[in-house]
C-alpha cells in the first residue's frame, strides 16, 4: 500500500472520524515504540530512510478496539492526552 492510494486514504479517513468522537475523559491512553512513517503498521511500501521507529501516544475510546494516533485528534483533546 502506498500513502497516495484509496485504501490507504479511505483508513485514515475512518482514523480521523474516530479521532474527533473520542472522549478524552473516558479514553484509554497507551505509549508504544511505532515507525513515524507507519505508525499503524499498514504495511506502507517505505524506502529504507523513512523507516525510523519512536515512542508515540495512542489513544481509544473503551469500547472500540479502533486505536488512533493522538496527533489525529482535535487539538483540545491532544493537549488532556498528553497531560496522561
Amino acid at each position: 500500500m502506498t500513502y497516495d492510494s484509496d485504501e490507504y486514504r479511505k483508513l485514515m479517513e475512518q482514523r480521523f472520524a474516530a479521532g474527533e468522537l473520542i472522549n478524552p475523559a473516558t479514553a484509554e491512553v497507551a505509549r508504544w515504540h511505532a515507525n513515524y512513517f507507519d505508525p499503524y503498521g499498514d504495511g506502507l511500501e517505505l524506502s529504507d530512510e523513512a523507516v525510523c521507529h519512536g515512542r508515540q501516544l495512542f489513544v481509544r475510546p473503551p469500547e472500540v478496539t479502533l486505536t488512533c494516533l493522538s496527533m489525529i485528534c482535535p487539538r483540545a483533546h491532544r493537549m488532556k492526552f498528553d497531560g496522561e
